[in-house]
């Protein structure tokens, strides 16, 4: 029988599993109108934050969410440097572009919004 007791860890559910578990909670906007608002809000950012930090001694098993983790994290630090115009939140957010870059040099997304800085 499965132990329900034990708390499954965050980095393994799906990020997108997540978000429609969050939609049905608690209700509001669709899907990729709620993925907006918890970019906006950083309300996702403690989670991707976590799952860089638990993947960290298996990079290569974890690349997926890695990257997955990285590209939520850019796009918070853009959002967050398009509404302050804070450098700092820009050479964060392509810092974590730069992650990405690492990992796969082929990303369209990463190499787009690097040369869009």
């Amino acid at each position: 029988m499965k132990d329900f007791s034990r708390p499954i860890p965050t980095w393994q559910f799906s990020t997108s599993f997540n978000l429609i578990i969050l939609q049905v909670l608690f209700g509001g906007p669709e899907p990729s109108q709620t993925l907006t608002l918890l970019q906006k809000q950083g309300l996702a950012k403690p989670i991707y934050e976590i799952i860089v930090v638990k993947t960290q001694s298996d990079t290569a098993k974890y690349t997926k969410e890695r990257i997955e983790s990285f590209y939520y994290l850019a796009y918070y630090y853009f959002l967050q440097y398009a509404g302050t115009k804070n450098k700092e939140y820009a050479v964060t957010a392509i810092a974590f572009s730069n992650k990405v870059l690492a990992i796969d040099p082929k990303d369209e997304k990463s190499r787009k919004s690097q040369a869009d800085h």
